[in-house]
C-alpha cells in the first residue's frame, strides 16, 4: 500500500509545482475520498489476487522458508508487476519533480531553504525507490541473481532503503538553533 500511495503522493506534487494556480484552484473541490477508496482498494486486490485467484493456502508446507517458497508463483508475478508499474511511476514523477525545482533553483541566484529541502526530499523519495526497491525487484525476478537461497534480501533491501531515506528526512528536518547575540552596552557606571 505504501507504493500505491507513494506514486499518487508524488504525481500529486508534480502537478502542484508544474501548474500551481490550476492546482490550487481545482484541488480544494477534489475529495479525498476517491484516493482513499483507490487505496483500499489496491489492497484488497492484492488479498483476492493472493487467495481468490492465486490459490495460497496455509499452513505453508515444511521446510519453506523463504518468500519465494511460500507464495504461489502467480502471485509473485503479481507482486513484481504492481510494484514495478507503481515503483517507476513514484520514482519517474519524482524525479521530474526534482528537475522543475532544480530549474527553479538555478533562475534564482539565491535558494530558499525551503526549497531546497523539498528538492531533497523529493530526491531522496524517488532515489530510494528506485535503486532499493525498483532496481532489485527487476534484477532478482528476471533470474539474473538467483536468491532462493538468501531468504528475504529484497524485504532487507527496501527495509534500508527507507531507513536511508528515514535518515535523510531527519537531517533535512532538524532545525538549527540560533542563540541571537545579545546586545552589550558599555556605560560609563560600568567601568570601574
Amino acid at each position: 500500500m505504501r507504493s500505491f500511495l507513494a506514486a499518487i503522493i508524488a504525481i500529486e506534487r508534480v502537478v502542484a509545482t508544474m501548474v500551481p494556480l490550476k492546482f490550487y484552484y481545482y484541488r480544494r473541490r477534489i475529495s479525498n475520498a476517491p484516493v482513499i477508496v483507490f487505496i483500499i482498494s489496491a489492497a484488497v486486490a492484492v488479498e483476492v489476487v493472493l487467495f481468490g485467484f492465486c490459490g495460497f493456502r496455509l499452513p505453508l508446507p515444511v521446510g519453506c522458508t523463504t518468500y519465494a517458497c511460500a507464495t504461489p508463483p502467480c502471485y509473485l508475478t503479481y507482486a513484481a508487476v504492481t510494484k514495478m508499474i507503481y515503483g517507476s511511476v513514484n520514482a519517474t514523477f519524482s524525479i521530474l519533480l526534482c528537475a522543475k525545482i532544480f530549474l527553479l533553483s538555478w533562475r534564482q541566484a539565491s535558494v530558499q531553504t525551503d526549497l531546497r529541502r523539498v528538492n531533497w526530499i523529493s530526491l531522496t523519495d524517488g532515489l530510494s525507490t528506485l535503486s532499493f526497491d525498483v532496481l532489485p525487484t527487476m534484477i532478482f525476478d528476471s533470474r539474473i541473481i538467483d536468491i532462493t537461497g538468501y531468504g528475504p534480501i529484497v524485504g532487507v533491501l527496501r527495509q534500508s532503503g527507507r531507513a536511508v531515506e528515514a535518515m535523510v528526512m531527519v537531517k533535512l528536518m532538524e532545525r538549527k538553533k540560533v542563540v541571537p547575540v545579545a546586545r552589550i552596552s558599555v556605560s560609563a557606571k560600568n567601568i570601574g
